[in-house]
């Protein structure tokens, strides 16, 4: 289980690093990450988990990451799995 979900930026199809791996981890806990092994590389199958997860969670459902960010965790995503995380018990 993921223990801290600290992600200080933006993450968004492309985006590399241990924070991506964490939020991958994070979503395959919660059932939206589809499969193992996470990566540190955010592509099509994150990005779609970050679509599942803020339909469930912030009610936004459509458009794209330039848009209304769906698809991107940016302030409001990272705040949305901040709270998710503490609601929901392991």
């Amino acid at each position: 289980m993921v223990e801290s979900l600290a992600i200080t930026r933006r993450l968004a199809l492309g985006s590399y690093g241990e924070d991506v791996k964490r939020l991958q981890e994070y979503l395959l806990s919660r059932g939206y990450f589809p499969r193992r092994p996470t990566t540190t590389y955010f592509g099509p199958i994150t990005q779609r988990a970050v679509q599942q997860f803020q339909c469930a969670a912030l009610s936004l459902c459509s458009g794209d990451p330039a848009s209304t960010g769906y698809g991107a965790v940016g302030p409001r995503t990272r705040a949305a799995l901040r709270e998710y995380r503490t609601a929901l018990p392991y």
